[in-house]
Parts: structure tokens; sequence; C-alpha cells
């Protein structure tokens, strides 16, 4: 508490205290502080790098970020700071790792990231298949997300997905019209990224109306490999990973005034919808211990402290079955 109350005192106003790093980030045999703090808005985004000597603290240096995370990338027991600086006028955006020296910061590598994006969230560290460690970043572009992963690739900092459009450095590959972010989906310690597939409008339904399938994939260190395909509604907070046999085989319609999700069977060839494979809907707790009777075709799969996830299932080939749906159903908070 002392610690952080001395560090905002530094700061001038108007400013407004991000958070601190305690670190070794040299050969002293002392942990540094990192300070990160913004001036004027978030986007303006500062660190400075504090050392303690006999008591005194001091500011050893400072530099200007839009995201960064600190990690021993060469495995020499001290830490780099990993920055990312984006330059919206120049739509250029740049990751950096600086490794502290008596001099002042040293760049160990650097590589050109997607100057199109118009922030980040909090970059997370996982290893690659080979063992790698590598740096996924999340970032807003346009109206969705991309996923940028930086990692050291024969001693030098590489993008894995950058590619050059005319003079701006984009990344088209993880681009997903969705707000999903990466993360380790199969729990087995490698960040996975998603990508958004756009079922099928029908019945009426607009773009506004439209249901992305998100498909998930490992990066192996040269491309993207699918493995899972999950239904994620952030908004009755519930995820539902699908079946493989339903890939290009369904469509879905929300029914948000009553909480619920048609899904139907879709024909490719003829596009045109089928019967209802299933639906999920949510009732509240009181509704569903009071009229019970209404609902003697659903199946309890879930409940939280307000609703019952209960599903409903049509009279289709593709019926998953009420086992297959409680053990791949799950709520996101």
């Amino acid at each position: 508490f002392f610690i952080t109350s001395w560090i905002v005192s530094l700061l001038r106003e108007p400013s407004s205290f991000l958070g601190s790093i305690f670190q070794m980030l040299d050969d002293s045999g002392v942990a540094k502080i990192v300070v990160c703090w913004s001036r004027f808005s978030d986007i303006d985004r500062h660190f400075s790098i504090y050392s303690v000597n006999k008591g005194i603290m001091s500011e050893v240096i400072s530099g200007e970020y839009s995201v960064l995370t600190t990690y021993d990338f060469d495995s020499d027991g001290i830490m780099e700071i990993a920055a990312v600086h984006l330059d919206r006028e120049l739509k250029t955006a740049t990751a950096s790792l600086l490794a502290l020296s008596e001099s002042g910061f040293k760049v160990t590598g650097s590589c050109e990231l997607d100057g199109t994006v118009t922030g980040y969230y909090e970059p997370k560290i996982s290893k690659l298949p080979d063992g790698r460690q590598a740096i996924f970043i999340d970032a807003q572009k346009s109206t969705g997300v991309i996923t940028e992963v930086v990692y050291l690739k024969d001693k030098k900092l590489v993008n894995a997905f950058a590619s050059k459009n005319g003079k701006v450095t984009e990344n088209l590959k993880t681009l997903r019209a969705s707000t999903v972010l990466c993360g380790d989906y199969d729990n087995d310690g490698c960040i996975d990224i998603p990508l958004a597939s756009k079922l099928p409008l029908t019945l009426g339904m607009t773009e506004s109306d439209a249901v992305y399938l998100t498909i998930w994939n490992r990066f192996d260190g040269k491309e993207l490999i699918p493995f899972a395909q999950s239904l994620i509604n952030y908004t009755d907070g519930y995820y539902f990973n699908v079946p493989n046999a339903w890939v290009g085989k369904f469509t879905v319609l929300r029914r948000l005034d009553l909480k619920q999700r048609i899904i139907y069977r879709w024909d490719e060839e003829t596009a045109e919808i089928g019967e209802e494979i299933m639906r999920i809907q949510l009732i509240s707790k009181n509704e569903w211990n009071d009229n019970f009777a209404n609902y003697e075709q659903y199946y309890e799969i879930a409940r939280n402290t307000e609703y019952v996830y209960a599903v409903r299932f049509g009279n289709s080939a593709l019926n998953p079955g009420n086992q297959f749906v409680t053990e791949n159903f799950g709520l996101t908070e």
C-alpha cells in the first residue's frame, strides 16, 4: 500500500495510475519497479522504471506504449519488456523487446504489427507446440477483433500473421466479426485463437440478427489448425460446443425477448431451412419451479442464481442427445 501510494503521488496531473510490476530487469540482483500510467486519456500511456538504492527511489528510464508485458524470453533469468506502440495517425504499430542496460534500453528485437487497429486488450503469454514462448495480443480492428502472435525465431522477433497491404501492415488471417478473445479453450496450457463463421440468415433475419459460429484454432508455429467449434452467447452467459456433424448443416434463430436460441437444420445445396434440431432457453428459477408443467419437454442443463438453462429437442436426425449437450454446455461466468 505504501509503495502504491508513493507511486501515485509521483504522477503529474492529469494522470491515471494503471498498475505497477516488480521485476528483475537487469543483473544488479535488485528488482525494479515498472510503473504504468496514462496522461489525458487511456490512449496516451507511459511507463517509468524506478530503482531503490539505500532506501531512495529514483527513476531510471521512461517510455511510451500502447500495451506491454514482461517475460524472460531468452531464458537468461532477466526479464525483458515487450512493448507495443501504436501510431493511429501514421497507421503503424511496432512490437519491441526492450532489455535494460546501464546506458538505458537496448532493443533486442522488433517487428511490425497491424497498424489499422484502434486499441488492445491485455497480452497473454503462452508456449507454442515446439516450446517457444509467444505473446498473444488481441486488438480491436474495424468491427471485430484480431489476434497478433509475436515470438522469437532465429533470435529475431517476428509477427506470425503480418502482411503488407500497400504501405500498411495488416493482419487479416485472424480477423473475425466478433468480440471473442483468444484463450486456452481446451485447457492444454496453450492459447487458442478463435475465428468466426457467419451462420446462414433465414426466416426474415437481417444482418443485425446474424449468429456466428466460433471456430477454435491452435497455432503450430506455421499455420492455424481448427479443432473445435462453439456457439457463444455472452448476452445470456453460456457457450455450447457443437457436434462436428453439425458443421455446415445448421443455423440459429435468436429470440432475444424470450432469451431463446432455436437451432435448425440447414440444407446448403437448396439454401433452405429444415426441421428444428433443438432450442436453448433461459427460464427464471421461480417460473421453472412454479410452472414446471409448462416445461415438461425441457431438460435442465445448468443454472445460476437467476435462471435455469434448459434445452428442448426437436425431431431431427441431428439431435445430439441430452448427455452430449450437458457435457458440452457451460456458463461464461
